[in-house]
């Protein structure tokens, strides 16, 4: 549909309410790990939009969220594999 503007405003509302619940309870993984999930999805909006520079900004914070729960808590397979690779792959595949 195109209606980048609506879904960037959408998921950033969810994102800050993500954090706010992450900040609140710092000793818990499962809202850290909540927080990491919607920042892929975000940066592909961006990337569709042609907003190539947030889309990486993104990426970063995405791959940093990502960063913060494995060396917290450890990661997953299934989260290594489908997120956090995803986000380096796409990271150097779009020459960010």
């Amino acid at each position: 549909l195109k209606r980048y503007d609506e879904a960037i405003a959408i998921v950033q509302a969810n994102l800050r309410q993500k954090t706010a619940r992450a900040n609140a309870a710092p000793n818990d993984a499962e809202p850290w790990r909540d927080l990491a999930v919607p920042q892929r999805n975000l940066a592909n909006i961006y990337w569709d939009k042609g907003d190539s520079a947030s889309a990486c900004r993104v990426m970063r914070d995405a791959i940093a969220a990502w960063t913060h729960v494995e060396k917290r808590w450890g990661l997953g397979e299934q989260d290594r594999r489908t997120e956090l690779d995803v986000l380096r792959k796409q990271l150097a595949e779009r020459h960010c």
